[in-house]
């Protein structure tokens, strides 16, 4: 089994941040092109961008926008993806086997936050699922891959949880191959599943923005009325 672990850790997690790197670089390539397509179309090219980015940091802390519709769970939903985050990021371990590959390390959390907030991510992720399977209007417009990838992400955190609890249920070497195989497959699922928006966030409000000054198409136009005006009749 460690050598299980050995290749997970080594080849297996390098191949799977090479594929997260490549993945992400295409899909803001793409995007780039999009803008630079849509920019090029505008009818109106005095895009606000100060006031997208404005919108995007808004969003970013949305403490002001939580309040006003489902303020439990999207507030729940706003934990979860802070802690998502910044947890795998200044995760002690994480930053030793990054600085062992890269000679480059940086900050941790103490100990005791780390713990506090993959419990939180647990616990979010599981309260997240629970209310997209009872509630019927979420459960409507959720798809497997709602559940799929936020139950992936619980197993990732609590499998790293465990393996450094006294009270494992298994033994350090197999609940650590579950945390690092679902892992990396998390990894390699981020730029071509909805866990994508989380590369894509900071350009999303950009976009919208961008939206808003799109040309119409000829065909459209030729057909447009004047308001209070009818079209002639042959």
């Amino acid at each position: 089994m460690n050598e299980i672990l050995d290749f997970l850790t080594g080849p297996g997690a390098r191949f799977s941040l090479t594929i997260l790197a490549l993945g992400a670089a295409r899909l803001l390539i793409l995007t780039a092109a999009d803008f630079v397509n849509v920019v090029r179309r505008a009818g109106d090219k005095n895009i606000e961008y100060g006031e997208a980015l404005a919108s995007t940091l808004s969003w970013a802390v949305p403490v002001r926008h939580i309040t006003h519709t489902r303020p439990l769970f999207s507030a729940v939903s706003f934990l979860f993806h802070l802690g998502l985050i910044i947890t795998p990021l200044f995760l002690l371990e994480h930053i030793m086997l990054w600085e062992l590959g890269t000679g480059y390390g940086w900050a941790a959390l103490p100990g005791a936050v780390a713990d506090g907030m993959t419990l939180l991510v647990i616990l979010a992720g599981m309260f997240l699922i629970t209310c997209r399977a009872a509630d019927r209007l979420r459960r409507f417009i959720s798809t497997p891959s709602h559940y799929v990838l936020t139950g992936l992400i619980v197993t990732v955190f609590a499998s790293g949880f465990l393996a450094h609890q006294s009270w494992n249920p298994l033994t350090r070497t197999p609940i650590m191959i579950i945390h690092t195989l679902t892992g990396n497959i998390l990894l390699i699922l981020i730029p071509f599943t909805r866990l994508s928006h989380a590369i894509l966030f900071p350009l999303a409000r950009i976009a919208t923005a961008c939206a808003w000054h799109f040309r119409a198409e000829p065909p459209l136009l030729s057909r447009a009325v004047t308001p209070g005006e009818e079209p002639d009749k042959k």
